[in-house]
């Protein structure tokens, strides 16, 4: 495989869009998303040893705590997540749920047993009309996501194919609810990341990364990836890309329809300051595409996909820094 050294799986493990390691622990936590030929996803959690899957969610014996309890887990489909480290093994993770309604549940994950448990805190339903993507827990209960496209608009993805604006972030405070942040609107907004000063969004439909200030709308810069970006996450002080290469009408058609897409895969690194690109692997497989996430586990590369029943680990390339 092109750029890539001793690869192996962790397999069967379904559609897992969107991945974090858990800290302190050997297990990752993935999100699943539903597809055409499996109406139900969940939450899933791997044993960075012996590679061992576990379903977390649904469970039976899990309810929220409390707020809204609108969201049917018999058609549940996660997509993006976010987990903010707390003290003592006890963390906040928050996903983004498709299914049965667009909403972000969050959950307290306690790693201090023997394997991580959830608690389902409550569910937030996403803001109006929103396809959601990605999501940040910025603490206090304050979240940021992306939206992809107006969820009422039929022509969404046919405006997204011609480069148009199509989505933006929206934050949430639990005092005001929703609002759509000015200056952060794109093509296809997909993955997410935020400092203090800057969100981080991934433009799928046009193939670009935005960084977009959180306070003043004209501060904004786009650049150019050659591949069309999904989600983005924190490697110390640099964003690690995962994305894929494809025509997007195609591309979407077949999320749509199959279970499985070999589309070429992309991961690269990004210094947010300067915003300079550097690609860490390229490849393509006859097992693996389509590429959503990309970080590093015990000094190996994993990588997985929103439509495979895989994740791929790789030795770590020279040019990642541990």
């Amino acid at each position: 495989m092109d750029g890539l050294v001793d690869v192996t799986y962790v397999q069967p493990i379904l559609n897992p869009e969107d991945m974090a390691v858990i800290p302190g622990t050997r297990w990752v936590i993935t999100t699943g998303l539903a597809s055409a030929g499996h109406p139900r996803g969940g939450l899933r959690a791997v044993h960075t040893q012996d590679l061992r899957v576990l379903q977390v969610f649904p469970r039976k014996e899990i309810r929220p705590r409390s707020g809204d309890d609108g969201t049917d887990v018999e058609a549940f489909s996660a997509h993006g997540l976010s987990l903010r480290a707390g003290p003592d093994g006890i963390h906040d993770l928050a996903v983004v749920h498709h299914g049965s309604r667009e909403s972000i549940e969050l959950f307290r994950l306690d790693a201090t047993g023997h394997e991580p448990a959830l608690t389902w805190e409550r569910s937030v339903p996403h803001a109006a009309n929103a396809l959601g993507n990605a999501v940040v827990a910025l603490g206090g209960g304050r979240l940021a996501a992306t939206n992809q496209a107006d969820i009422s608009d039929p022509d969404a993805f046919v405006e997204m194919a011609h480069g148009e604006d199509t989505g933006d972030v929206v934050e949430y405070n639990p005092a005001n609810g929703w609002r759509h942040v000015p200056g952060t609107a794109g093509c296809g907004p997909n993955g997410l990341e935020a400092d203090d000063e800057f969100y981080y969004v991934a433009l799928w439909g046009s193939g670009c990364l935005l960084r977009a200030s959180r306070t003043n709308p004209g501060d904004r810069l786009v650049v150019e990836l050659g591949f069309r970006p999904d989600n983005l996450h924190w490697h110390g002080e640099l964003l690690l890309i995962a994305g894929h290469v494809g025509e997007l009408a195609e591309l979407d058609r077949l999320h749509a329809t199959t279970d499985i897409m070999l589309a070429p895969s992309v991961v690269a690194l990004v210094d947010p300051a300067s915003m300079t690109v550097e690609r860490v692997a390229e490849f393509t497989s006859d097992v693996f595409g389509f590429a959503s996430t990309a970080i590093v586990v015990e000094d190996r590369l994993w990588v997985s996909s929103a439509r495979c029943d895989r994740i791929l680990t790789a030795r770590r390339p020279a040019n990642l820094p541990g």
